[in-house]
């Protein structure tokens, strides 16, 4: 979903050296790709900005916009205009937060998308990601690393490949660490778009946009479902969803996943996922018959 409230974020600024130098771990080689629709980031790539968020968010104080109860927040001796200004966590970071704190000043020089900064050429996304841009960061990449386990999309402690490696003999697989693979490539717009200039990312007719030509590049999309389903309510999020089931599942083995942030025996998140995971197929006997 379009970030369109960038009224909301404090102005990005020049940046000195010093200042450019909090961004030196997103960097890696550059480039210039000019469909948006082919500016996917890898998992290792989304856990690169969960990573920098951590580090930064406490230590420089990050401040940023809530509005509604801010329960749990310190928040600013600063009145504005609309909304409480707060200081925020690294785990309460969402992809407002990231866009002024990270996004902006990080792309500044080349005025560009954080993808471009991020990848050495195009990457096809695997899967389309719909969700809210109010939903915590740490959330959203705890969500896509279960999907990524759930669809064997990487490998057990670098050996095998996922779907391989998977013992039904060993209890403990569902705990193992995976090593994101290739295919494990997002297309999420707060990363493809460039947002010093927005004005293109929308057209008039919807299947022209970015997001449409992402959807039909991907093999399935997921959704990340923030705690209050608030994603559901956005119209962005309801077309991704109707273009997802309706559209590109008709035609072709497109596949539809939900998940949302759930700390539970089996992993980090919960998920409702479109036909067998590798999980269900390799796992179930873990789980017993009354599972399958």
């Amino acid at each position: 979903m379009i970030g369109a409230c960038l009224t909301c974020l404090p102005r990005s600024y020049d940046l000195i050296p010093e200042e450019q130098a909090a961004f030196d771990d997103l960097h890696d080689g550059g480039c210039a790709v000019e469909d948006t629709a082919l500016r996917a980031l890898l998992l290792s790539q989304l856990e690169k900005v969960s990573t920098h968020i951590r580090r930064r968010c406490e230590a420089e104080r990050w401040t940023g916009l809530r509005f509604g109860d801010v329960t749990g927040y310190e928040v600013v001796p600063d009145p504005q205009e609309s909304g409480i200004k707060v200081f925020l966590t690294s785990d309460r970071v969402n992809l407002y937060d990231t866009t002024a704190h990270v996004i902006l000043p990080a792309t500044k020089s080349r005025a560009c998308s954080l993808m471009e900064i991020m990848s050495r050429g195009p990457q096809k996304p695997v899967w389309f990601v719909s969700h809210w841009w109010g939903e915590p960061v740490q959330d959203f990449v705890t969500c896509l690393r279960e999907h990524a386990k759930d669809r064997g999309l990487g490998s057990w402690k670098g050996m095998q490949s996922a779907i391989e490696q998977l013992d039904q003999s060993d209890p403990h697989f569902l705990q193992q660490d995976l090593v994101p693979s290739q295919r494990a490539c997002h297309w999420v717009c707060a990363y493809a778009n460039n947002q010093h200039a927005l004005d293109g990312a929308v057209t008039k007719d919807p299947a022209a946009t970015s997001f449409h030509r992402a959807m039909c590049l991907a093999e399935g999309t997921v959704s990340v479902v923030d705690v209050g389903g608030v994603c559901f309510t956005r119209v962005w999020c309801c077309f991704e969803v109707y273009i997802s089931l309706m559209d590109l599942a008709s035609h072709r083995d497109y596949r539809y996943d939900i998940y949302t942030a759930f700390q539970n025996p089996f992993g980090a998140a919960a998920a409702l996922v479109d036909g067998l995971s590798v999980r269900d197929s390799r796992g179930g006997a873990l789980r017993g018959h009354g599972y399958k």
